[in-house]
């Protein structure tokens, strides 16, 4: 990279070279890019990619961690990385790469662990399940009714700075299909608005779990059921920690810092709070199925400290949003092709094509005939695999599409022209749809009842009746049979 022309004052023209500073990426995809084994079992013997931690201690919560150093790892011999869990490459191309000021520890070093993966979806979960393996059926009911209450004070107050718990105004275990990380995380933060009701507080201490064939009893009592109030707040503040904006830099690296052995991990005051979670943590939840509590997202909650001191605060470094853009652009279409190998990447490209077309229609006809829309409860086909409920309707983004705008790869089956000066006349005036397909004839049943299931229910399933008002709606709809020469 030759980098880009700067002027800086009082220096002459000077070329700066941006620097890879972390790849961001999951647990799986780190343990690639590092060498690593696929493994993280209880019978490997190195349980993480940037650590000389054993499996066997991964629960320990007082191990100081010592981390790999690139030219260490590179001259190590075959067997020594074996012994650690590591295969040998020769030329690995991450060798090569420069890493700014984290250039020491290499690859090891530049995929670090991200609060999505290792808190949110790793711990948020392993916590309420751990809380309700110990609660009773009466218990499950009473919290179930609690959570509805406590859902429906804070929604009423619309604090945005309270995580969002309306997809569980049902109850607490209200069946859904999918949670996201962040809704993982907001049912964390509605346990401990039920353990704020002394009522809850009260009733819980006294109730017991008889034994099953499936699961172990368990007697509650109030110490211990301060000690969960304890864990739920520490939780909901862990991850307020990892996800801010702004922090003091004194806590990451008083009083035990050493600046010359950066690869040791000193205790300073925030790495002495991690320590206290996790060590509450192992109090409260007895994880007695799998691994237990060797896992690697538990012990990567004892390097966050590390990485906050290489490349800054933890949101720096949050795999949130690439995660969701790949799920919208990438896996959610890739889903609907044929799986084929040979023309995967091109088919979920033409699937992506295809939903943001009927992304813009479904624009263009709220914005421009409310009630229609609402009378067919259009939303969108991404916001259908993600909605709290099938009552949600879409936020149309604030513009409308060019005057033709056809979005393709290689050719897609719909298409849209837009004239934005023809704004009344017709049912959805304005716009005109073209299938392009030579399978199915104009008003087809059978494609009006697609168009009606994909724009309308997001439904996977083939619908054969149509529904009538699609004639009122569909008037302007022409074909446009795609030239077979």
């Amino acid at each position: 990279m030759t980098g880009f022309t700067i002027d800086m004052p009082g220096v002459r023209e000077c070329t700066a070279v941006p620097v890879l500073q972390a790849v961001i990426s999951d647990c799986k995809a780190g343990d690639s890019f590092s060498c690593r084994y696929g493994s993280h079992g209880v019978n490997v013997a190195g349980l993480v990619r940037d650590c000389d931690i054993p499996t066997k201690q991964a629960e320990n919560h007082k191990h100081v961690c010592k981390y790999h150093l690139k030219e260490f790892m590179k001259n190590l011999p075959e067997d020594d990385l074996n012994s650690r869990s590591f295969h040998k490459i020769f030329n690995n191309a991450f060798h090569k790469i420069y890493f700014g000021y984290c250039d020491m520890f290499g690859i090891y070093g530049a995929t670090p662990p991200e609060a999505l993966h290792v808190f949110r979806i790793g711990i948020c979960v392993y916590l309420y399940e751990g809380f309700m393996n110990h609660l009773s059926q009466e218990m499950k009911i009473y919290l179930n009714m609690l959570s509805k209450q406590v859902v429906a004070q804070i929604c009423r107050h619309g604090n945005g700075a309270y995580p969002l718990v309306d997809c569980f105004r049902h109850g607490i275990f209200h069946k859904k299909m999918h949670l996201s990380g962040e809704q993982k995380m907001s049912r964390i933060f509605l346990l401990y608005c039920c353990m704020m009701i002394p009522e809850f507080i009260d009733k819980l201490s006294k109730s017991s779990k008889r034994s099953t064939s499936k699961s172990e009893g368990f007697v509650w009592s109030l110490p211990i059921a301060k000690d969960w109030m304890k864990l739920f707040e520490y939780s909901v503040g862990f991850d307020a920690w990892l996800r801010s904006e702004e922090q003091d830099r004194e806590p990451f690296f008083f009083p035990n810092f050493d600046p010359k052995k950066p690869n040791i991990e000193d205790v300073s005051a925030a790495q002495y709070r991690v320590r206290a979670y996790m060590k509450l943590f192992k109090k409260c939840v007895n994880r007695t199925h799998g691994a237990k509590l060797l896992l690697t997202k538990f012990h990567h909650l004892l390097h966050f400290v590390h990485y906050a001191r290489i490349h800054g605060l933890m949101i720096n470094f949050d795999g949130s949003r690439s995660e969701s853009n790949g799920k919208t652009i990438n896996i959610a279409p890739g889903k609907r092709t044929q799986n084929r190998v040979i023309n995967l990447t091109y088919d979920t490209a033409t699937k992506y094509v295809e939903y943001m077309n009927m992304e813009t229609f479904s624009c263009i006809l709220q914005c421009h005939h409310k009630k229609l829309y609402n009378s067919h409860d259009l939303k969108s086909q991404w916001v259908q695999t993600i909605a709290e409920s099938n009552h949600l309707k879409y936020e149309i983004p604030p513009f409308l599409p060019d005057e033709f705008n056809d979005w393709k790869v290689g050719g897609s089956r719909f298409q849209i022209q837009h004239s934005p000066l023809v704004m009344f006349g017709s049912a959805i005036g304005g716009m005109t749809i073209y299938w392009r397909s030579t399978k199915y004839k104009l008003w087809d049943d059978n494609l009006l009842a697609t168009l009606e299931c994909r724009l309308y229910s997001g439904s996977k399933t083939n619908v054969i009746m149509a529904s009538p008002n699609l004639d009122v709606l569909f008037t302007t709809m022409k074909s446009m049979i795609r030239n077979s020469n």
